[in-house]
């Protein structure tokens, strides 16, 4: 299907998601280097759950997540932003109040191209810090002075 109908190459270094129609069901398709990853899931309600706030940080401990991690922290170059966001009924919050969503991604002359958000409740140094734990490669950033603890 990705190269037959998409003209796209199954072997590219790329996550392919697909959705049937009636979006009770999810098929992902990877690749690395040890072959193919498929992933299958059928959806509850067919609905996409917006997860809990609460549970944001389990997430990022999952397999695929932490899999995902890794290969990011093993480029050379990367770059990371980060913009407020404002979640309704987050717990201990108000309305009003900003959240944020981190972004990290490989360059564009990377092999493995990736990007992973990183949801956090505030803009704390201590939030690049944290997850770029352990990587020695170069950070393209803006002038946010909180990456410099990073």
């Amino acid at each position: 299907m990705v190269q037959g109908l998409f003209q796209l190459n199954p072997f590219s270094n790329v996550l392919f998601v697909f959705c049937n129609r009636k979006k009770d069901k999810l098929k992902i398709l990877f690749r690395d280097y040890n072959g193919f990853w498929f992933y299958y899931r059928r959806l509850e309600k067919g609905l996409f759950d917006r997860p809990d706030p609460l549970e944001l940080d389990d997430f990022e401990h999952n397999p695929s997540y932490d899999y995902l991690h890794r290969q990011l922290l093993q480029e050379e170059l990367l770059h990371a932003d980060e913009t407020g966001l404002q979640i309704l009924d987050e717990p201990d919050k108000t309305t009003q109040s900003k959240s944020y969503m981190w972004l990290y991604r490989t360059s564009g002359v990377s092999k493995k191209p990736m990007v992973l958000f990183n949801y956090r409740v505030s803009r704390s140094s201590e939030n690049p810090k944290d997850f770029l734990k352990g990587y020695e490669g170069y950070l393209n950033v803006d002038g946010y002075a909180g990456y410099e603890s990073a």
